[in-house]
């Protein structure tokens, strides 16, 4: 484990490569997913989000290939979901609520810094980013 005060420079070390990532895994949802749905439009238009006619969802067999449980990730306007999840819209909601993050912070590189900051300093799912996207997601579906 690092010592807290390398966090910052961690981050700063691994986020070009996280932002040619994500920025893949964007432009891999558009390519080839499909659009909201017209119930998951209405939440993306609820969450606020500014150009939800840009999201795509990418249904994928695994999210990460190195591990089972991730059952949503969003690329900001790129969504993946795993074919075995397609069916529960909380998951789609709460990939949106992070959209929503991307948008606020003001793109790919710095939503990724923020959110990385926060998984290495306040462990995930604690940091504030991932609270707000679960809480929106439990009031919104219970």
């Amino acid at each position: 484990m690092l010592p807290r005060p390398l966090y910052h420079l961690a981050v700063e070390i691994i986020l070009p490569i996280a932002t040619l990532w994500v920025a893949h895994g964007e432009n891999r949802a558009k390519k080839f997913g499909r659009p909201l749905s017209t119930k998951e439009a209405a939440d993306a238009k609820s969450l606020g989000i500014q150009s939800s006619e840009c999201i795509r969802i990418l249904e994928v067999q695994s999210i990460f290939p190195w591990e089972k449980y991730t059952r949503g990730v969003s690329y900001r306007y790129g969504i993946l979901i795993r074919k075995d999840s397609l069916e529960d819209r909380s998951i789609v909601f709460h990939e949106c609520v992070h959209t929503t993050q991307y948008e606020r912070l003001g793109g790919i590189r710095p939503f990724l810094r923020a959110y990385l900051r926060e998984c290495l300093i306040e462990k995930y799912p604690n940091g504030k980013l991932e609270q707000e996207a679960i809480i929106k997601t439990a009031k919104q579906f219970g």
